[in-house]
């Protein structure tokens, strides 16, 4: 993929419906995308939108019984069809000042904070049933959120068993560090187990700056903007500079921070966070 004239497409639920929003309105945004179990977050930054439109883009942070959508999508195409979709979540908080010579609409967002606050289970299961049917269970209490992927859980519960309070703790106590929501979508994948991305290979083609760098269980490294890169995906890194960390690895985390825009000039960098030293990986 040439990495010319990046794009996006913001869509918001505010009052009287769905805007989207793109160029030529500038956009910086850092959201940050990782594989623990809590709440993935987003913030996004407008300039000069508006009166009406800021007007209708707004949100107490202290009602968290209200869910307001957000969607970007960003990258090198033209089209929602084209664009890849990096962030999924709900509006925590949204409001417009003037700063200088310009207004700002600042969103503050979580992916699947909403279920975080709002879930609540209560359900009983048979002896016999299985963590796996279990967990997808406990999915369908969480409001907004569909079934990613799950992987092996095989165990199963051997007395007849009532779950009752928080959703997402249930979740937990089940699938330990192996739960996590991405673009409001649950995943269970155990330590060995990866989804499949749409770029599959890290190299200088690709975008790949600087070395890769270790530190503990844990490689990091940077590349230019990369929309296609998924939380929990497998990759094979390829560096010229440290072949040391060449491999397969998982991915753990993302962050993509950066500006689009067509009159204000800036970067845009995804900096990815690996499992090192995982082995057997396998793909659902």
């Amino acid at each position: 993929m040439l990495k010319w004239t990046r794009n996006y497409i913001l869509s918001i639920q505010a009052e009287g419906g769905w805007l989207d929003i793109s160029m030529p309105y500038t956009l910086t945004f850092n959201i940050v995308r990782n594989t623990m179990a809590q709440a993935n977050t987003g913030r996004f930054t407008i300039l000069n939108l508006a009166e009406d439109t800021r007007r209708r883009i707004y949100k107490d942070k202290f009602t968290t019984n209200v869910y307001k959508g957000i969607e970007l999508r960003a990258g090198y195409g033209d089209s929602k069809e084209t664009l890849p979709l990096i962030f999924k979540g709900n509006i925590k908080q949204a409001y417009s000042q003037r700063n200088g010579v310009n207004y700002e609409t600042s969103i503050e967002a979580y992916d699947a904070g909403f279920a975080y606050v709002n879930s609540n289970t209560g359900r009983s299961f048979a002896k016999g049933t299985s963590d796996k049917q279990i967990i997808e269970s406990l999915i369908k209490d969480l409001p907004n959120i569909s079934v990613g992927k799950i992987g092996m859980f095989p165990n199963k519960i051997d007395r007849g068993n009532a779950m009752q309070g928080p959703t997402i703790e249930l979740l937990k106590n089940i699938a330990k560090s192996n739960f996590f929501i991405d673009n409001e979508k649950a995943y269970c994948l155990q330590e060995n187990e990866c989804i499949r991305g749409n770029i599959e290979k890290i190299t200088s083609d690709t975008g790949l700056l600087g070395s890769p760098l270790r530190e503990e269980a844990l490689l990091t490294f940077s590349i230019l903007f990369e929309p296609r890169l998924q939380v929990g995906q497998y990759i094979k890194l390829e560096s010229q500079t440290e072949k040391l960390f060449n491999g397969e690895y998982k991915v753990i985390g993302i962050e993509h921070q950066g500006t689009i825009s067509d009159a204000a000039s800036g970067q845009c960098i995804t900096k990815a966070t690996l499992y090192y030293g995982a082995e057997g990986l396998k793909i659902l």
